[in-house]
Formats: C-alpha cells, sequence, structure tokens
C-alpha cells in the first residue's frame, strides 16, 4: 500500500484521466449533438429534402428496374409531406403513376408513437394506369418487390393509420385488360371525404361525409385474349365476390354533381339510336344525394334521391328510393320514379344471374312492379318497344307486374287511357319488344274502350268490316281476348 508523496501522485494523475475522459465524453456528445442538429437541419431545408428524395428514387429505380422520380419534395418538421411531379413508370417505360401534387398530414412525432393516425391524403392532377395484353399485370413487379422476404429479422411497425380526410382533383384511373377483355376508366374532377375511421386492419370505413363533382365510371367489355379454357357446368355465381375480404363500408351522406355511368359490350356507340339498350347504357348528368349508404357482406343499401339521363332519351327528373343491390338484384323500393312525362310508384325489382345479363335485357333480367297511382307516357315505353312511339297517350295503372320484356304477365290490373278507354283483369304477353308478333293474353273483368281508342292500339281493326265495329260506340267487354293483334279471338259479353 503507498503512502505520503507516491499515494499523492497517484491520485492526482487518476483525477486528471478522469477529467480527460470527461472532457472528451463531452466534446464527442456535443459532436453527437451538433451533428444531430445539423441533419435536422439539413432534412428542414429543401435542397435537403430534394437531395434525399433523389437518393431514393435513384436507389428504388435501380431495385425495381423501373424509373422513380420526384421533382420536389417539401417535408415539414414530423407530420406533414408534399410531394411534386411523383412518377413511377412500368418496364416497359409506360407511366403506371403520375401525380401532380401529392399531400400526406400525420400525426406530429408519429414515429415516437403506438398508433398514428394519417390525417390528411391530398392528390392532384393524377393518372395511374394498369394495363395487361396477358396474364400479368405491368404493375406486377411491384408484388414481387413489396412482398420479396427480406433478410434479417424485420420489427413490426406497429403503428395503425387511421385516414380521416381525403381531397382529389382531377384524378383518373385506367385499367386495360386486353387478357379478359375487360377495360375501365374513372376519374373525379373534385372529391372530398370526411371520416370518422378508414382503417385496412379492421376492414372498415366509416364516412360522414362524401362530396363527388363530375365523377365518371366506364367499363368496356369483349373477347379478350385469353384462350377458351374447356368446357364445364358453369357453377352457381359466387356471392361473396363483391365483398370476399368482409369490408364493412358506412356512408352517412353522399353528394354527386354531374356524374356519368357508362358500360358497353364488344364496342363503344357515340351516338343514340332513341331506343334502350342494355348493351351501351349510358347515364349522365347524375346529380343528387345519397343517404345511409352501407355495404356489408354482398349487399348495397341506400336511400337514394338522384336525377340523371340515359342516352336513349329516358329522363329521370326525380328518382327517390330505399336502394338494395347485390349480385343477382337491384330493387327499388318505396319508389318515385319521375320522367317529364310519366310518374311511377311504389316498388320495382330486376333479377338476372349476374350484371353481365344487361346484356341481354329483353330475355335475360326478371322484372318485378308493383305501381300504386302510376302513369305512364308510351313516348317513355316507345325507348323499350318501338311499335308505341307514335301513339302519344298516357296510360294510368296500378296492378302487379312481373317477367322479362319477352315474356311479361299482369295481375290484378287496372289500366286507363283517357276518358274512354280501361281494362281491369291480368295479361299475359309473349314477344315483346315487336308489338305485332306478341302473343296476347287477356283475361278481362271489365273492359271500356271505344272505336276511336281501339284503333290507336290495334290499327289493324280499320280493316275489320263484319261486324260493323264503327257502329258500336261505346264498348264494354268481360271475357278473354286471345291471339295477335292481327289475329285474335275473343270469349265473353259485351255489354
Amino acid at each position: 500500500m503507498l503512502t505520503g508523496p507516491d499515494s499523492l501522485f497517484l491520485h492526482a494523475k487518476a483525477v486528471s484521466t478522469l477529467r480527460r475522459i470527461l472532457k472528451i465524453s463531452a466534446a464527442v456528445l456535443l459532436s453527437v449533438l451538433i451533428l444531430l442538429c445539423l441533419t435536422l437541419a439539413f432534412v428542414q431545408t429543401q435542397w435537403g429534402q430534394n437531395w434525399l428524395a433523389r437518393q431514393v428514387t435513384t436507389r428504388l429505380s435501380r431495385e425495381l428496374q423501373a424509373r422513380t422520380s420526384i421533382d420536389h419534395v417539401y417535408i415539414q418538421f414530423f407530420n406533414r409531406m408534399n410531394l411534386r411531379g411523383v412518377l413511377l413508370e412500368d418496364r416497359f417505360k409506360d407511366t403506371l403513376l403520375y401525380a401532380g401534387t401529392v399531400q400526406v398530414h400525420i400525426t406530429d412525432w408519429f414515429f415516437l408513437k403506438e398508433e398514428a393516425e394519417l390525417q390528411y391524403i391530398g392528390l392532384k392532377d393524377a393518372v395511374i394506369h394498369f394495363s395487361r395484353t396477358d396474364s400479368v399485370w405491368n404493375y406486377r413487379f411491384l408484388q414481387d418487390y413489396f412482398s420479396a422476404p427480406s433478410s434479417g429479422n424485420k420489427k413490426k411497425a406497429g403503428i395503425n393509420f387511421n385516414l380521416k380526410k381525403v381531397l382529389l382533383q382531377n384524378v383518373q384511373f385506367r385499367q386495360r385488360d386486353r387478357w379478359l377483355g375487360n377495360d375501365l376508366f374513372a376519374s373525379v374532377g373534385r372529391l372530398n371525404l370526411d371520416a370518422d375511421e378508414i382503417t385496412a386492419t379492421g376492414k372498415r370505413i366509416a364516412i360522414n361525409n362524401l362530396e363527388l363533382g363530375d365523377a365518371v365510371f366506364q367499363q368496356l367489355t369483349y373477347t379478350g385474349r385469353k384462350p377458351p379454357g374447356p368446357k364445364t357446368v358453369q357453377p352457381a355465381p359466387d356471392t361473396a365476390a363483391w365483398n370476399s375480404a368482409g369490408w364493412e363500408v358506412v356512408v352517412k351522406n353522399i353528394r354527386i354533381n354531374n356524374g356519368l355511368y357508362q358500360t358497353d359490350r364488344d364496342s363503344i356507340i357515340t351516338k343514340s339510336t332513341g331506343l334502350f339498350n342494355g348493351a351501351h347504357l349510358q347515364f349522365r348528368n347524375i346529380t343528387g344525394n345519397i343517404k345511409n349508404f352501407s355495404w356489408l357482406g354482398d349487399t348495397v343499401r341506400a336511400v337514394v334521391n338522384l336525377s340523371t339521363k340515359e342516352r336513349s332519351g329516358l329522363t329521370a327528373e326525380k328518382l327517390q328510393t330505399a336502394l338494395r343491390i347485390h349480385p343477382q338484384l337491384m330493387e327499388f323500393d318505396n319508389l318515385l320514379l319521375q320522367t317529364p312525362r310519366s310518374t311511377l310508384r311504389n316498388y320495382f325489382s330486376m333479377r338476372f344471374s349476374s350484371f353481365r345479363s344487361m346484356t341481354d335485357f329483353i330475355n335475360a333480367v326478371r322484372m318485378e312492379a308493383n305501381f300504386q297511382g302510376s302513369s305512364i307516357a308510351t313516348d317513355d315505353l316507345a325507348l323499350f318497344a318501338p311499335a308505341l312511339k307514335n301513339m302519344n297517350r298516357s296510360v294510368r295503372i296500378s296492378g302487379r307486374v312481373k317477367g322479362t320484356v319477352a315474356a311479361l304477365s299482369g295481375d290484378d290490373i287496372a289500366v286507363a287511357v283517357g276518358n274512354n278507354s280501361s281494362l281491369k283483369g291480368n295479361f299475359n304477353l309473349v314477344g315483346l319488344p315487336n308489338i305485332n308478333t306478341t302473343y296476347i293474353n287477356v283475361q278481362a273483368s271489365d273492359l271500356r274502350t271505344t272505336y276511336a281508342d281501339a284503333v290507336q292500339f290495334a290499327p289493324q281493326l280499320r280493316r275489320v268490316q263484319s261486324p260493323n265495329l264503327r257502329a258500336l260506340g261505346a264498348i264494354r267487354f268481360a271475357g278473354t281476348f286471345t291471339g295477335f293483334i292481327s289475329d285474335f279471338v275473343t270469349f265473353g259479353n259485351q255489354h
């Protein structure tokens, strides 16, 4: 054990060494703090942010083997990001994604929290383009890249993003699927969305208000390049395919202004023929409100109040209904449909094996209706049955109607035309829309008409010489009418 001068010397040396260690540690810590501050200051400058963006996009382009670029980046301290000129090409050097402006607002200091809220997404002047000519989509390389297993252990982020607000301006989505023959185009001039909750982990979307301006949806189906497989018995339609992932979507209020919905089969027509054509539907100028929208399982429900015009000329000045849609049904309950000349009330539905049945509306779509206090102009009916075009009559109708256009029946029907003609009873019509070749079976409990009205609906009656129908005046009949417009027999009693 050292004592005296030697002990004092060693103590002094230890103190000096400790002081040097403390000075070095302080200097290192200060250097780290200065470096951290400089780094933070660097990433807060536009030059620094753009430099980092170039490094990231350069590396990403190399790894993806596809061009990615960002013209300008601005990141506000830990909660906001603004990107301009965002470009991602596919491996054929075609644009996969371009966005003029991308804006994101997220919770302050989100990287220090277990749960972050993605409060705002803004997208302006954007185009998304998917395409394929065979079984592989042009975005397949992205799926492969992000689904590839990484080397090492990944730490789960544990951050649940909960989106609150979305603003889209001039955004387009294009899909060209020449493999299956299904091209889509969707765009929106302006979309403003306020949400309670949008979460992928919970598969739930709850929206308070959604505003859509100049929204467009167009679909063209045609024969694709995929070779036909062996003929097999087609399975029953999978109704869960509409929502196989089990999402829950609820929207309290949707406001639509000047929307367009269009579907075409095999070709696109640009001019109206004046006839309703299920293979070429186009509803434009769609404007109004949709309330209490829900998509649960395979079923969509909503309370609708819209106006629109179909390319055939059919104009719905007011469409109010409790709507229900699933893969085999479109149902309009509590219906009020008003055109400039017609009013339909109460209930109407269409049933089909799939929505593709609309391309053969005449034969493949089964309708059911319960009309009350309704009136239908023959001009509107002529869009479906052109032989009625020049009748210029309004038909008042109540009762139940069901069947396809080609095979239609009515029960407990009360029909009135003008002041002189009315019918109560049942009917069956087979062969529409060509009224001249339609087989007619009417069971009339009370038919009233005049010769002048009768020849309006059946001009061939003018050629009947015996009996002299002109001399009958007012006609009242109970019985049956069976046959065609130009060749029929009647059984019953005339009053």
